[in-house]
């Protein structure tokens, strides 16, 4: 896909439309103060309020090669390897977000307190 056939081929418009959708009704629930939904959760460590580097690079990752895999359908070049790669990587991901998350709440709890 060319960047001239990119805004007339009809699944990339409905797609483009339909992530517009979602933008927006995610800003409506920013907007709402009666809703707890909060668009910084996705980039923002929930205990101390500062921007968190991995949630960041999580959002972009997931921004990024998203797209990619969208665009390997689009171009007809998806194969079983994209996809078993696309999901590899996410799980793998998570796996090792997680276990990075217990080995320091167990290296922070053998630690005397002050």
């Amino acid at each position: 896909m060319t960047w001239e056939t990119f805004f007339t081929d009809p699944s990339m418009v409905a797609l483009m439309v339909g992530a517009l959708m979602a933008l927006l009704v995610a800003y409506n629930w920013q907007r709402d103060a009666g809703n707890e939904f909060d668009l910084r959760d996705l980039f923002i460590d929930t205990t101390t309020r500062r921007m968190s580097p991995e949630k960041t690079a999580v959002m972009v990752a997931l921004g990024v090669s998203s797209w990619g895999f969208i665009s390997q359908i689009q171009d007809g070049k998806m194969t079983e390897w994209y996809f078993t790669g696309y999901i590899a990587a996410w799980g793998l991901s998570r796996a090792v977000s997680q276990g990075l998350t217990l080995w320091k709440e167990k290296k922070d709890g053998d630690k005397p307190a002050p």
